[in-house]
């Protein structure tokens, strides 16, 4: 039988269980046949390759020391990319919507030097439109002075804006140092749309920074536990490559955890769940390397 170029059978020598058969995966898997894996083609391949691959994680005990962060990087980016698109349109709609039922309730607010008046009968209340609890008292009168004895979480008074911190302690204020200013409705809309515009264009990197900094702990735990499953499965690899191995054999977690996140149909028990499925491939890629010796973090000098 004839084979095309670089797809003839190989026996593989890293799982005495195969018995001698060779793995169509293996013969197959572009990654064991290309050893130039740093492209960004072959990265986002591994994604789906790391759901069933050996000679993927073969590969990434030996080479991927450093690669590893750039593609755990990328699939986070990918995960969070995929959830803005699908919630953000819809949450700023909910969110446009929720703001409208406060902003219309708003009166024009005056400040001159220091000194704030309301085009309202005073004291004036600002509720939630839902419960109809007094969400802020705007009085200028000096009727109210304090927030006390009240549910409300912002007071406007002449000259001191005091917002409650918690159930026992508020913050002032001083409206001194503002010399003219006008909040009203239009501007609270202006200022809405303008947090709705640019608030995912902020928050979308700092997601991807914040997770990519937690899975990097999270991968740092799960390369402890990887020494103990290496010993029951009589596999001798470094802490380095099994941190690298646990930063690839998170990925089905993560694509699972994403998916289910686009669906919103959270599972019972869901974090325990992944965190199993992650142990679970994070053996399977350490299996996948008994009788092979990883490379070296840096090779030894000359």
């Amino acid at each position: 039988m004839t084979y095309p170029a670089g797809m003839s059978p190989r026996k593989s020598d890293s799982d005495p269980g195969l018995g001698g058969r060779w793995s169509i995966l293996e013969r197959m898997d572009p990654i064991a046949e290309n050893s130039d894996a740093g492209a960004m083609q072959p990265l986002l391949r591994s994604i789906v390759l790391a759901f069933h691959s050996e000679p993927l994680y073969r590969e990434v005990a030996r080479r991927w020391q450093g690669r590893a962060f750039v593609y755990l990087l990328v699939l986070i980016a990918i995960a969070w990319t995929l959830l803005f698109v699908r919630f953000v349109p819809v949450q700023k709609d909910e969110l446009t919507i929720l703001a409208e039922k406060y902003i219309t309730q708003v009166p024009a607010v005056h400040i001159a030097d220091g000194v704030a008046t309301v085009d309202a009968l005073q004291p004036y209340e600002i509720r939630d439109p839902d419960s109809g609890r007094v969400v802020a008292i705007l009085d200028t009168t000096g009727e109210v002075t304090t927030l006390e004895g009240t549910d409300a979480g912002m007071l406007l008074t002449r000259n001191q804006v005091i917002s409650r911190e918690n159930q026992t302690e508020t913050r002032a204020f001083d409206l001194g140092h503002i010399e003219a200013l006008t909040v009203d409705q239009d501007l609270l809309r202006a200022i809405v749309a303008g947090v709705l515009r640019w608030g995912p264009v902020v928050a979308w990197p700092l997601a991807i920074l914040t997770s990519f900094i937690f899975r990097i702990l999270q991968a740092i735990v799960y390369a402890a536990i990887g020494l103990m499953l290496q010993s029951m499965l009589h596999v001798s690899l470094g802490f380095n490559v099994l941190l690298t191995l646990a930063m690839v054999a998170i990925t089905p977690a993560i694509v699972v955890g994403t998916v289910l996140e686009l669906a919103t149909l959270p599972l019972p028990f869901q974090g325990l769940l992944l965190f199993l499925l992650a142990m679970a491939y994070l053996a399977f890629a350490i299996r996948a390397n008994r009788g092979a010796t990883a490379a070296p973090a840096t090779p030894p000098p000359p």
